[in-house]
């Protein structure tokens, strides 16, 4: 449900209305913080802490989420809650202010996104310091460990007990099952663009699932331009017997 920020009242239940506005004045609402340019995300405190995030475009909300169990309506109170903070200037509202947080009406620079923070962080910490960081949440974290092994791949050498290829092979199925399902024009130039920008830093050269992108991609080409990138990847790709024997696996569609 795409809802207009500057008139959001007239489509949502005016209870849900009432409900979210009393939870942004009793200063419920922590301070939203913009992850990227558009995405935000925010705390509102109800029977427990709940995370509310959306992505705003033009003026308009194009998604929102939100971690509570509500399932009676497309929007629950604390997402408009979150949304009367946004609006209060415009409205004309106070809320009370969040225990946690001071509040500081000055004016200050525009607060930087989330992703220009890390970028930022990136840039002032050294190899070192990233490398330790990594070596550390990899030994404390399971889910950062696997995640870490399955982005770089390409330079593991090691998968004696199989975990690594299995969870690939599942993930590769599910994408080629979202290929030829049909999906929605930005889901369908995402899987593309993926498929082929794996193919191109030959993330799976050693394995069946390099060619297996290219059969991903194949399948949900539309534009001359994507035919002619498959085509080159297609060229760069004819680097061994193996390869070139498979070269024929995309070629109905191309020509």
């Amino acid at each position: 449900m795409q809802i207009p920020l500057h008139h959001f009242e007239d489509f949502i239940d005016e209870t849900i209305l009432r409900r979210g506005l009393s939870y942004f004045k009793k200063g419920q609402v922590h301070e939203p913080e913009e992850i990227r340019t558009g995405e935000y995300e925010a705390i509102v405190e109800g029977t427990k802490d709940y995370t509310v995030r959306m992505t705003m475009k033009n003026g308009i909300i194009t998604e929102h989420v939100c971690t509570c169990p509500y399932d009676m309506g497309p929007v629950c109170k604390h997402v408009v809650a979150v949304i009367f903070y946004l609006q209060q200037d415009e409205l004309d509202l106070k809320q009370k202010p969040v225990k946690t947080k001071s509040v500081t009406p000055k004016k200050s620079k525009k607060r930087k996104t989330i992703a220009e923070q890390v970028d930022e962080l990136l840039e002032k910490a050294t190899h070192d310091e990233l490398k330790q960081f990594v070596k550390e949440q990899a030994t404390r974290n399971a889910a950062f460990r696997n995640l870490l092994l399955l982005s770089f791949v390409q330079h593991n050498d090691d998968d004696s007990n199989g975990d690594i290829g299995y969870a690939i092979e599942a993930a590769y199925e599910m994408l080629y099952t979202l290929a030829a399902s049909q999906p929605d024009e930005d889901v369908r130039k995402l899987i593309i663009d993926y498929a082929l920008s794996a193919v191109d830093k030959r993330v799976y050269a050693e394995w069946d699932w390099h060619f297996g992108m290219l059969r991903i991609a194949a399948k949900l080409l539309k534009t001359e331009e994507e035919i002619e990138s498959l085509c080159k990847q297609l060229d760069r790709s004819q680097r061994s017997e193996h390869e070139r024997e498979d070269y024929s696996l995309c070629s109905p569609v191309v020509y």
